[in-house]
């Protein structure tokens, strides 16, 4: 794995997301097309240092969108993955489809729409 202190930092304009733009242009993807070759369709161009400014080709990989997110999961660079507790401050103790959510929370939620389709039954809905 590559470090912060192998990275080649881009000196110009970033976008808001600190990533290196040249014009409208990614830097990144300008650096894999001149080191490697044409981008193909629907592939991007991920870091693995996960230095947005960084330019250094060695740097580069590519994937799908979902190859990003999931390297974003696993890296814990997604803001709900630092999360221990619902925002009722209830533990995340419930997984599904991989994502975690309260128990407690689900079980309420259940119960509200329970009740509601009961009584929707009642009134002749």
């Amino acid at each position: 794995m590559n470090t912060m202190s192998d990275c080649i930092e881009w000196t110009g304009n970033r976008n808001k997301d600190g990533y290196a733009r040249f014009g409208q242009k990614l830097v990144s993807r300008l650096v894999w097309s001149e080191s490697y070759g044409p981008i193909p369709p629907k592939l991007c161009v991920l870091h693995s240092c996960d230095n947005p400014g960084c330019v250094a080709p060695d740097h580069l990989f590519l994937g799908t969108q979902g190859d990003n997110m999931r390297d974003r999961d696993l890296k814990g660079r997604h803001p709900n993955s630092q999360k221990t507790h619902c925002k009722w401050g209830h533990f995340l103790d419930g997984i599904y489809a991989g994502k975690r959510f309260c128990k407690k929370c689900q079980r309420e939620a259940g119960r509200r729409y329970d009740a509601k389709r009961s009584s929707q039954r009642q009134s002749g809905w």
